[in-house]
């Protein structure tokens, strides 16, 4: 997913960009097949300019439907043995806590390109992480998911003390120079 938010006054420049060049390694250097390779992008590549988005395109928007869409598909499709990628190069940022359960009073959130246009960020237009957690934890044994997050307010996407129901997760960092 890449999101420079064109129609925004301080939108980003590179993360539709990241997006295509994962998705070019993805598909050249790790032989994954271009059907199962999906990108979600708001403008063309190597352009800030607002992307006309034609019918047949609105898919391919990073909405904050289509991102969900997209992560359930990719969950959804996984099999024992399969690697998985999700990528999501944007913004990040921290919303009201509006469960009031999460000590500090706020959530962490990403912003689709959709998102309203508030101070607060909208929390019923941005996705929260731990929305995209409970999406990745449908994962099956057995597969390998990776989580490339480009952006701030993303560490609760997984579990960041490395930890499923205790026990530590093979690969994770211990110390500086101890891989699990």
């Amino acid at each position: 997913v890449g999101c420079n938010y064109p129609s925004r006054p301080l939108g980003l420049s590179g993360a539709v960009n990241d997006a295509f060049l994962l998705a070019d390694c993805l598909k050249q250097a790790c032989d994954f097949e271009p059907d199962d390779v999906r990108i979600l992008h708001d403008v063309q590549p190597g352009r800030r300019q607002v992307r006309a988005a034609k019918v047949e395109e609105a898919d391919r928007l990073p909405t904050r439907s289509n991102i969900l869409k997209q992560l359930s598909w990719l969950v959804r499709g996984a099999r024992p043995g399969d690697v998985l990628l999700f990528s999501f190069s944007g913004l990040g940022l921290l919303v009201d806590d509006v469960d009031g359960y999460v000590g500090e009073g706020y959530d962490e959130a990403i912003m689709p390109s959709d998102a309203e246009n508030t101070v607060q960020g909208g929390a019923s237009s941005v996705i929260l992480t731990s929305d995209l957690h409970d999406i990745v934890m449908g994962v099956p044994e057995g597969c390998q998911i990776t989580i490339l997050m480009d952006c701030d307010h993303a560490t609760s996407v997984v579990d960041v003390v490395g930890t499923v129901d205790g026990r530590v997760l093979r690969g994770l960092r211990r110390s500086s120079t101890d891989f699990c």
